[in-house]
């Protein structure tokens, strides 16, 4: 194993894990800034559907990223809004009546860059995939686990502690942010080059010459298994039915003030999402990817099952919430020990224009699963009753475990093997 490449991935993920730390504190403070009055509750709903919305267009983004050095793109990135940070910020600094406006052009303006610090981030990883299995594990384990630390434990409250500062000292200290995880990346970059993931790439084109046939696309999209991103779709659709909506529901049951609740319920979600990955890099040295996959899922079942007669059964109070946030913590951290094994997978298994395909279209239809499980989950009460919403998501869990069963071709499956 190249030192090299070892040292030069550890700087990718504290760079990335310190961009993601101004990217939190921007959340913290919208959402302080929602919930004190200042800026309307309707943003938020905006916010999300602008955010889920762009994600349809990830594979576009993909088409364009994928023909460029992810490092450099990451600095241009950085770069981009470092420059859009000290912009608004003089502005609000000196208009500062128009601050919350000026706060909220940014944030619209930073929606459109999320796609491509994600997709860099993903196309860097693959490509370390392609000449080390175990990095690319480390890598994503590293980054998922500091991401969940991060945004629930550290940045998001500091955010919201920050928002009673005006708006420029916010897009400041983002700015100074930015700037030192671009001053870091580009030392990565200096350590260990990283090329672009497409430079010529023969699976983009038939044998005459042709670009590669629809019946291809739309294996790539519906049946190239575990990674398929109409799995993603289940997934999402799940994974938000069981996701912020029942936390608040947990939150709601537990005989103490609401704000309180949510608070321990949110640090214990937090606190399981960090450890997750680090778990799924453990169980990646001793077992198969796919069985972590199907293992994590069929430990899923068995979590929500277990929620729904506790639901049904014990007594209302803190014994019930406890008992919920159990299970929140385990299904938590099986979550993300799955996310990261499956990302892995994917970044080993394909490569070219399959995996930019197979990746940005997983984005697309994990932001179509989103919409659909919130939507479900609140037609069904999911905030009075959460039981008919759990019996829908076991449902699904079931056919993404019988889909995860399938053999699949295992030769590069397992980090143990790098």
């Amino acid at each position: 194993m190249s030192k090299n490449l070892a040292l030069s991935r550890r700087m990718m993920v504290s760079a990335l894990l310190i961009s993601i730390l101004g990217n939190r504190i921007l959340d913290g403070s919208e959402d302080s800034l929602v919930a004190a009055g200042t800026l309307a509750g309707i943003w938020i709903v905006f916010s999300v559907t602008l955010g889920r919305g762009i994600e349809f267009f990830f594979p576009l983004y993909a088409g364009i990223l994928k023909k460029y050095s992810p490092t450099k793109t990451l600095i241009f990135e950085d770069g981009c809004e470092a420059f859009l940070s000290l912009l608004i910020s003089i502005l609000a600094f000196i208009y500062p009546e128009n601050q919350y406006a000026l706060f909220i052009a940014y944030m619209v303006i930073q929606s459109f860059l999320y796609p491509i610090s994600d997709i860099a981030s993903e196309f860097y990883s693959s490509t370390l995939a392609q000449k080390n299995a175990e990095e690319a594990y480390k890598f994503n384990a590293s980054l998922e686990s500091g991401l969940s630390l991060i945004g629930f434990i550290i940045a998001a409250p500091l955010g919201a502690f920050l928002a009673v500062y005006p708006v420029w000292v916010i897009l400041i200290i983002n700015t100074v942010v930015s700037l030192v995880s671009a001053i870091t990346r580009m030392r990565s970059y200096v350590i260990e080059p990283v090329g672009a993931i497409l430079e010529v790439d023969d699976s983009e084109f038939s044998m005459l010459g042709e670009r590669s046939s629809v019946k291809k696309f739309l294996h790539d999209i519906f049946a190239s298994g575990v990674a398929s991103p109409v799995i993603n779709l289940l997934l999402n659709v799940a994974g938000v039915m069981s996701g912020q909506l029942l936390l608040i529901w947990i939150a709601i049951s537990a005989q103490m003030i609401p704000s309180q609740a949510m608070a321990i319920t949110i640090c214990v979600f937090g606190i399981a999402a960090s450890i997750g990955p680090i778990a799924s890099l453990q169980l990646a040295k001793k077992i198969s990817i796919p069985s972590i996959l199907q293992y994590t899922s069929l430990a899923t079942i068995v979590m929500y099952i277990l929620m729904v007669l506790i639901i049904a059964n014990a007594p209302t109070g803190n014994i019930r919430f406890v008992a919920c946030l159990m299970i929140v913590f385990i299904c938590a951290l099986l979550s993300r020990a799955r996310l990261t094994a499956l990302t892995t997978y994917r970044q080993i298994q394909f490569k070219g224009s399959q995996y930019s395909r197979i990746m940005s279209w997983s984005f697309t239809f994990s932001a179509i699963g989103s919409i659909l499980g919130v939507n479900i989950a609140y037609a069904l009460d999911i905030l009075k009753n959460p039981i008919p919403s759990l019996i829908v998501v076991i449902a699904l869990w079931v056919v993404i475990a019988c889909v995860l069963a399938k053999p699949v071709n295992r030769d590069t499956l397992s980090t143990s093997d790098a």
